[in-house]
């Protein structure tokens, strides 16, 4: 009996051939081998380095003996920023020229600020109010009959009872236009002192420049001498600029003093001493109706407190 599985058929397993591995593509004859990319630095070229002053207190000393501290200190800030190198004679002419043109501008500006309207308006307020103030005769006044007399031949004087009324308002009046006129003399005395305060400090500032050109000057004449002699001539054209400013700090005292006098003279007598002697002026109108004249001492009294504010209002 055969067996009985060798009838079957059975598959037949065939196994594929095996395949050369595909080698890599030959390089063509045009290609470049890559190259890893260096970093980027900076391209350095020959030359000569540019070198900024190195300058010492002692150095600036030795050249103006006698300046501040603070001076010294302003001249080397002002020469640390110089590279000798690339100063030439056009740096050297315009050296401390805007200081010079801001001087000039504040000059002006303070002049300007003294020719205000307020100044000869307050001004002549106060003439008037001593005009007046300067015609009372309050003696005369206390004569017999001399408060009361309205018919008195005209004298040029203020003693009688109808004179002394109408300079009474008119002073009154007066009175206010100053007080009105104080607020513009408080804003120009500020505007004045802010002036004179920058002056002060491009003073200092164009000494410190001066003392620099000085410095300049002597470190450039062995090279350049041509820019030593403009750095010599800017130093000395700063130095008159200087004593110019000094030489007109009085002037500027005074432009000051003006506004502040006159908001003192204001504050005072309008507030207190011209008040109180309108006061004493009413009392005395009053008598005048009342009475055949005022008394010897109450008319000096009047006249002690007039001329205390006669006193206050005078330049």
């Amino acid at each position: 009996m055969a067996d009985e599985n060798s009838g079957k058929l059975q598959p037949t397993i065939v196994k594929p051939p095996s395949r050369p591995a595909k080698a890599a593509p030959a390089p063509r004859a045009d290609t470049r081998p890559e190259v890893a990319a260096a970093p980027l630095r900076p391209t350095a070229v020959k030359g000569v380095q540019r070198e900024r002053l190195a300058v010492s207190a002692e150095d600036l000393r030795t050249l103006s003996p006698g300046a501040k501290a603070g001076i010294v200190d302003r001249a080397q800030a002002m020469l640390a920023g110089v590279v000798l190198e690339r100063t030439g004679e056009g740096r050297a002419i315009l050296w401390g020229h805007e200081l010079q043109k801001a001087h000039g501008e504040r000059v002006a500006e303070t002049l300007g600020l003294a020719q205000l309207p307020v100044i000869a308006k307050v001004q002549g307020h106060v003439a008037r109010m001593l005009d007046i103030l300067g015609s009372f005769d309050l003696m005369a006044a206390a004569e017999p009959g001399g408060i009361g007399h309205y018919f008195r031949s005209v004298n040029g004087k203020i003693d009688t009872a109808r004179e002394i009324a109408a300079a009474r308002a008119e002073l009154d009046q007066l009175m206010r236009l100053l007080m009105a006129a104080l607020d513009e003399l408080l804003a120009l005395r500020s505007r004045l002192e802010s002036n004179a305060d920058a002056i002060e400090a491009l003073a200092a500032d164009i000494e410190a420049a001066a003392l620099a050109a000085l410095f300049l000057a002597e470190h450039t004449q062995p090279s350049r001498p041509g820019v030593a002699a403009c750095f010599t001539e800017r130093a000395m054209s700063l130095t008159q600029t200087l004593a110019q400013i000094r030489g007109h700090g009085s002037l500027r005292d005074r432009q000051l003093d003006v506004p502040i006098r006159m908001v003192g003279a204001i504050q005072n007598v309008t507030l207190v001493s011209m008040p109180d002697f309108l006061a004493g002026l009413a009392a005395i109108q009053s008598l005048g109706m009342q009475a055949p004249s005022l008394s010897p001492t109450q008319a000096r009294e009047l006249n002690y407190k007039l001329q205390d504010i006669v006193r206050q209002l005078r330049p």
